[in-house]
């Protein structure tokens, strides 16, 4: 595996945003079955599984999305899975859909993928510790120079490479909505180009996105700013003296002195009373490929004096603020504190308190938005509980995954290598599961059977 200079790449990826379930809601698993030489595809539902002549991808209810050809490696970012030629070697990456279409040919050696509508084929050739723009993961002392940049647009399901790029017209790039920014390495010079590859903008910032791109822009009046759409219909008038940048559904304002969050509709969500409002890095992966989120199964995470708390989607303080912001970790739908007597808290966004006890380690799972956390013991068996501390599976396993939409889970056995259950999570009394999520079950459960 290779990697930009002074650049580490996140394997992320993206799917369904989490819903909001009542207080107080039952959790438990339901059994999908056993799977064998199967793990999840990071930040999606896909399974990555393993064949006689390498590796493939399926849906939960067993359905093949490829063939068995690929390499191990498989991530996904904005959508679109990241994969390798069997044999591996310098230029054999390549890019698919949730399809499995093949989007860019397995010739690059490195897919940046920079949102879902835009992608880089970088093709690399060796090169000396000189002058290098890659080097190798594996600490081989192997370095790689860009010989050829491609930049695809993707659209409908469909990737077209708009140009062929040599390394001294590529420097860095970056998506700017239905638009590329591209840094001409010979210059330093910024261009923007649309889809059909014509420059329409030079002489501007890396990061900088046109008006007619954003889906929603800010604007000033009287000292205060409003939000309004692309067309300049105005969703929000002044109101607040800054509206932050939107992450995903919501976004950040303020009076000047407090915080509140409003959303995509100019509603208020919260009212700029708070120190600040917190968002997860745990939620379930969103369109634009981000595991950030406000809205954690129906809560949100403030601070009031430096002490954390939780109100609903109704604006109704769920949990008091009474714990150190500083000394509390929150993961969405609630936080772990640890006291002075080294005790862990549980803390639930409802407001339920738990002390944690017989666990050596307890962590927030990926995608879960706080509601569930893998706990290990002293002998490194691990298990999965809720927010409530409830345990959901005893530990008696080597791992636990969740998919990319928070609905399934993925525990590998400890006694029959390679071997996996596959759970749904199911809410009591809620409709909480992601669409399609109770459709896909009985074809699931045959599948795992078979």
């Amino acid at each position: 595996m290779i990697r930009k200079k002074g650049v580490v790449a996140a394997a992320v990826g993206a799917v369904l945003a989490c819903m909001p379930i009542t207080a107080m809601a039952d959790v438990s698993l339901e059994s999908l079955g056993t799977l064998e030489d199967t793990e999840w595809v990071s930040g999606t539902n896909l399974l990555r599984t393993e064949g006689s002549d390498g590796y493939g991808l399926q849906t939960i209810d067993g359905t093949a999305v490829t063939e068995q050809i690929y390499g191990m490696s498989m991530y996904c970012e904005n959508g679109y899975i990241t994969v390798y030629t069997a044999e591996g070697g310098l230029n054999s990456e390549g890019l698919l859909s949730q399809e499995g279409k093949e989007l860019m040919p397995l010739q690059y050696g490195d897919v940046d993928v920079l949102s879902d509508s835009w992608a880089l084929g970088l093709v690399l050739a060796e090169a000396t510790a000189d002058q290098y723009d890659y080097t190798s993961l594996w600490g081989d002392e192997a370095y790689y120079l860009i010989q050829t940049v491609d930049v695809y647009h993707i659209a409908d399901g469909e990737a077209a490479c708009l140009a062929s790029l040599s390394r001294d017209q590529y420097m860095d790039a970056s998506a700017a909505g239905k638009y590329i920014n591209i840094q001409d390495r010979s210059t330093s010079t910024v261009s923007t180009y649309d889809a059909e590859f014509n420059q329409v903008a030079t002489d501007v910032s890396l990061y900088d996105v046109p008006e007619d791109a954003k889906e929603l822009t800010t604007f000033r009046d009287n000292g205060q700013t409003g939000l309004m759409d692309a067309e300049g219909n105005v969703i929000m008038e002044a109101s607040f003296y800054t509206i932050y940048d939107f992450n995903g559904d919501y976004a950040r304002v303020s009076d000047g002195e407090k915080t509140g969050l409003i959303d995509k509709q100019g509603n208020v969500i919260l009212p700029a009373e708070y120190d600040d409002v917190d968002s997860s890095y745990y939620a379930p992966m969103n369109e634009e490929g981000d595991t950030v989120g406000y809205n954690c199964y129906g809560y949100f995470a403030v601070e009031k004096d430096g002490k954390l708390g939780y109100v609903d989607e109704s604006g109704a303080v769920t949990c008091e603020p009474k714990y150190s912001a500083d000394a509390a970790d929150n993961y969405g739908a609630s936080a772990t504190i640890v006291d002075l007597e080294g005790n862990t808290i549980l803390l639930a966004a409802d407001g339920t308190e738990n002390v944690l006890e017989g666990y050596d380690s307890i962590y927030a799972l990926n995608y879960g938005s706080g509601m569930f956390y893998q706990v290990r013991d002293e002998d490194y068996n691990c298990g999965m509980i809720d927010w409530h501390g409830n345990v959901l599976l005893p530990c008696e396993y080597s791992g636990i995954e969740l998919s990319g939409d928070g609905n399934y889970v993925l525990a590998e056995s400890r006694e029959n290598y390679g071997s996996s259950e596959l759970y749904q999570i199911v809410f009591s009394g809620t409709d909480v599961a992601a669409d399609g999520a109770e459709a896909d079950t009985e074809a699931a459960t045959e599948a795992a059977a078979e």
